[in-house]
């Protein structure tokens, strides 16, 4: 004769009571979950408590613009003085831009970094091109006029 309790009874009372949304102590050794407690939001940091472990901060960062507003601006500036030259460098820098900021959203800082520092060195290039340029056609229409 089998003398063990049967692994499942089903007039045992339920571990948790949705009742009053708490958990009961069950028999030894069944599984009691932690107490959770509702997120704290400070700013844009959150406090998630889970007890008996330690606190977790998450922090929720608005992401930088990564030179984005600077290449648009140098963008439209090189389209309006007919730099249009420097559009090779400022297009392609508000790609990177974009990405960089991708990549922060999604943690990974090496990416990140290698695009930043990409927009940057294109907005830069993209400037002088986009200067030199305009000195360039301010020279020769004054030259052109005088004539």
């Amino acid at each position: 004769i089998d003398t063990e309790p049967p692994l499942y009874n089903p007039t045992a009372p339920p571990l948790y009571n949705p009742n009053t949304q708490s958990y009961e102590v069950g028999p030894p050794g069944a599984f009691v979950p932690p107490t959770y407690t509702p997120i704290q939001m400070q700013g844009n940091s959150g406090v998630i408590t889970v007890q008996p472990s330690e606190t977790v901060y998450v922090q929720n960062r608005n992401p930088e613009d990564h030179y984005l507003i600077l290449s648009v601006v140098l963008s439209i500036v090189c389209f309006l003085f007919g730099s249009w030259c420097a559009l090779c460098c400022t297009i392609p820098a508000i790609f990177y831009a974009i990405e960089a900021r991708d990549a922060e959203v999604r943690g990974d800082r090496e990416s990140m970094r290698k695009k930043h520092e990409m927009a940057f060195c294109l907005n830069a290039v993209g400037f002088i091109v986009g200067l030199i340029l305009t000195i360039l056609s301010i020279v020769f229409l004054g030259t052109y006029l005088s004539s």
